[in-house]
């Protein structure tokens, strides 16, 4: 959690420093284990053979631990019917709290948001030269036809 603490500060101090979606998928996919394994461990006996069913469908159809494996044992759990209780007291963790997106700001004050600055203000003297150069001639220009 620190981590993702210090890339959200990182993130919100300095400019073109989007992170875009980082999803935690291990962590997730630990957490969830995790839950699972609580739930089969409170089940009674008749649960625990229920879970030992599912599991020995489900691995050899995934090779490694994934959501989808915790999807299929929920499906497997569901088609046993003695294991209806054990399948409710599992609480997966809610997946919104392992999804992050962090946005840079604008503009910064460090070194590239003082450059662009700069850049601004140099292209706007550039820009406002040439509007004023351009004006001039034009001025110039009826001016000499007034004066023929």
């Amino acid at each position: 959690r620190q981590r993702i603490a210090d890339l959200q500060q990182y993130s919100s101090a300095h400019m073109n420093a989007d992170t875009g979606p980082i999803y935690l998928q291990e962590q997730y996919n630990r957490d969830a284990k995790a839950a699972l394994n609580a739930s089969m461990s409170t089940t009674n006996r008749a649960g625990q053979t229920a879970n030992a069913k599912a599991d020995a469908v489900c691995k050899p159809r995934f090779h490694s631990w994934s959501i989808d494996y915790v999807r299929c044992v929920y499906e497997e759990l569901g088609k046993l019917s003695s294991t209806n209780a054990s399948l409710q007291t599992a609480k997966m963790p809610d997946t919104s709290l392992y999804h992050y997106n962090f946005s840079a700001p604008l503009w910064s004050p460090d070194f590239a948001g003082w450059t662009i600055l700069l850049t601004g203000v140099v292209i706007s003297a550039i820009l406002g030269r040439i509007v004023g150069m351009i004006i001039l001639r034009i001025m110039l220009r009826i001016q000499y036809r007034a004066a023929k």
